[in-house]
């Protein structure tokens, strides 16, 4: 029987996909509990749109963090922080930071990305940071933090 999965299910499919199982299976376990229903040719073919949209929205993604990388190689963010009378540091950048920074910079950045930091940024100069867009989406990018005047 074919059915369309409305959950992930440990050894059958994702959700979303079209798969095969068998009846039994699918009529006193999958569609009782909710976790899938059977696939018409409408179902299909709605799910083949969705996957195809998702694949497209993810090159997009993908285009875009490539053009951020390739900016940010001759023209890094610039990140300002506050600093002492002697140049001295009391605070490292945090993604919040680096997040505002990046909006100036390139406002066409989606909202649910994730800014990854390996350690601490308590320095003055070019640092690499890691943007994760989701779904396996991530590149880094350059960013130079400077003191604030």
């Amino acid at each position: 029987m074919r059915i369309l999965l409305l959950q992930d299910i440990k050894g059958l499919g994702r959700r979303g996909e079209v798969k095969n199982a068998s009846n039994g299976y699918a009529r006193n376990y999958l569609i009782p509990q909710g976790l899938a229903k059977a696939a018409t040719d409408s179902e299909s073919e709605n799910v083949q749109k969705q996957t195809q949209a998702k694949n497209n929205e993810a090159e997009e993604l993908k285009k875009i963090l490539d053009d951020l990388k390739a900016k940010t190689d001759n023209h890094p963010v610039v990140v300002f922080i506050k600093v002492g009378k002697r140049g001295e540091i009391f605070n490292s950048i945090k993604p919040l930071d680096i997040e505002a920074a990046l909006k100036l910079y390139d406002p066409i950045i989606p909202k649910h990305s994730e800014i990854e930091i390996k350690k601490p940024i308590k320095e003055m100069g070019l640092h690499e940071v890691s943007l994760n867009l989701g779904r396996g989406i991530r590149n880094t990018f350059t960013i130079e933090v400077k003191p604030s005047i």
